[in-house]
């Protein structure tokens, strides 16, 4: 398969190429701009494709916005997962091209656990812990109130019942209530607001999701590592359109140029392909000959690197390898999600 599929492809779309593998971890972001930030124009638009489990909001949401400040359209190209702060990357996007088998995350924030080195749950998880007890602690008092009241043959009065089931209700869920540290509490409520806050900026931009399908990636999955496939992805996001053949293509190309010298999963792979750059390498007989000769010498020696599209490597399970057509060059990114 030659670089004119590259080429072509960025001709035929004006716009640049860029590649990302790995996790949105700190000075990821820094690593992107100085890469993008080269003495050549960009073109008009940017393709970006994204592989990576996650990482911090912050990170993602620079990202993102470097990438609309500098091109007129950005296009996320997602071949496999692109989950939890990668779904944050996808709202900043203009449109969003999936394989069959792509997916994407919620994006409720990760944060460490108390008193556990290394562990992080859901911010979600207390306020959901909240809500359940309340629930339960009104559901007591109202059993409690009804049983009194018609167990008596209405000899107790409504008064007398319901002091005596709110007497009831909260003896049994003080104790509980009480184990409920307010400053966490609050610590998390304001963490959750950091995923909003990047989130409604970056759509301000695209309008890629509604008002709904943002809440429901925020506070509506029940679990931090829920799969949005594409299917699903197609009913929170305004443009989200199927791998074509030729995106496909492109896509396995684009593994094939990962460089193989980077193989700490700690240090994410960044390449970009400059679409003015190519065009000023072609010579004017038309023949790509010499361009394609200084690639193959910049190249050589390079061994090509094996990353895993399937989403079950990810997560350490069986390999799935249906991703219409694009070879799977294998390597696992399993990392502790912050977002």
């Amino acid at each position: 398969m030659s670089d004119d599929i590259l080429d072509s492809y960025m001709r035929t779309n004006r716009c640049d190429l860029l590649v990302f593998v790995g996790s949105l971890e700190l000075s990821a972001d820094n690593s992107l701009i100085s890469e993008c930030s080269n003495d050549a124009p960009p073109a008009d638009n940017v393709h970006f494709m994204v592989i990576t489990p996650g990482g911090l909001a912050s990170v993602s949401y620079r990202m993102a916005r470097f990438l609309q400040q500098r091109y007129q359209e950005l296009t996320l190209l997602v071949p496999s997962y692109c989950t939890s702060a990668g779904t944050i990357l996808a709202i900043g996007a203009h449109k969003i091209l999936m394989s069959a088998t792509a997916q994407l995350g919620p994006i409720d924030v990760q944060i460490g656990k108390k008193d556990e080195l290394g562990e992080r749950q859901s911010g979600l998880t207390l306020l959901t812990s909240l809500d359940a007890l309340q629930d339960n602690a009104f559901k007591a008092f109202e059993r409690s109130f009804l049983n009194v009241r018609f167990r008596s043959e209405l000899q107790i009065s409504t008064r007398s019942c319901m002091e005596i089931a709110e007497r009831l209700a909260v003896g049994l869920y003080t104790p509980i209530f009480g184990q409920i540290d307010p400053m966490r509490l609050g610590e998390e409520s304001r963490s959750l607001l950091v995923a909003q806050a990047y989130a409604e900026r970056l759509r301000k931009q695209t309008n890629s999701i509604g008002d709904e399908a943002l809440s429901k990636l925020l506070f509506g999955y029940p679990s931090h590592d829920f799969v949005i496939d594409r299917g699903e992805a197609k009913t929170l996001f305004n443009s989200i359109v199927d791998f074509s053949r030729e995106v496909d293509s492109v896509v396995e190309k684009l593994l094939e140029h990962i460089d193989s010298s980077q193989s700490d999963i700690d240090k994410p792979i960044i390449k970009l392909y400059n679409s003015s750059i190519n065009d000023k390498t072609k010579p004017n007989n038309g023949s790509n000959h010499e361009a394609s000769r200084q690639g193959s010498q910049q190249n050589k020696g390079r061994k090509l690197p094996k990353v895993d599209l399937s989403v079950e490597s990810a997560k350490g399970g069986k390999k799935d390898n249906s991703s219409e057509g694009t070879q799977a060059i294998r390597q696992d990114f399993q990392r502790v999600k912050v977002i």
